[in-house]
């Protein structure tokens, strides 16, 4: 299953509780920066405005990772 068919597009894009732009997998990003996965300890990625927002592979309990769709927030722009 593409990440991509869960999520449907969305003009609009949060950022209520913490004053950042934040958009969900799939989404195509609002703005060039840097992006970091919310509440993931992973290493930050670079989307550049138009692209879609990638998916965060976690662990998977059978080994290796599995695709999940998370929230990006921008961290800076580029």
């Amino acid at each position: 299953m593409d990440v991509r068919d869960t999520f449907t597009e969305s003009a609009e894009f949060s950022s209520a509780a913490t004053g950042r732009l934040t958009a969900r997998t799939g989404q195509t990003c609002p703005e060039s920066g840097i992006w970091r996965a919310q509440g993931h300890r992973v290493p930050q990625v670079l989307v550049r405005q138009g692209e879609r927002m990638p998916e965060f592979f976690a662990p998977s309990s059978r080994g290796g990772f599995r695709p999940q769709s998370v929230f990006w927030e921008l961290e800076r722009k580029v």
